[in-house]
């Protein structure tokens, strides 16, 4: 009985180091593998950001914008990103004429959000 509950103890211990060492390696794949995607959307998100550059920020439009995305294959270049955007800063004051300009481009249902309300831009 002792030998069976020492050798049954061992076994225990020996799953356990088995299940860790699968565990540690599921995880190390599982981050460099998020690593990677992480990498596309910032690649797709520096391409983006080369497209704002180089027409302008100042002559950028929403339709400009949208045949930027539309050159792009998202969905196999970037998978599970669920598209690309760029934000503009604007002050509180402006606030509503940018969403009429906005509305005016064709984006009717547009609004600006806040993560927390404030009174700066």
């Amino acid at each position: 009985m002792l030998l069976s509950a020492v050798a049954a103890w061992q076994q225990s211990l020996s799953n356990g180091r088995v299940h860790q060492e699968a565990l540690r390696q599921a995880a190390e794949l599982m981050a460099v593998e998020l690593n990677a995607v992480m990498e596309r959307f910032e690649r797709g998100l520096r391409g983006a950001r080369g497209a704002v550059l180089a027409v302008g920020l100042e002559r950028l439009d929403r339709s400009a914008f949208q045949r930027y995305v539309a050159a792009r294959d998202l969905s196999q270049e970037f998978p599970g990103a669920r598209g690309f955007g760029f934000i503009r800063r604007v002050n509180a004051a402006d606030s509503a004429s940018y969403t009429a300009a906005a509305a005016a481009d064709g984006w009717r249902s547009f609004q600006i959000r806040q993560l927390q309300p404030h009174e700066r831009e």
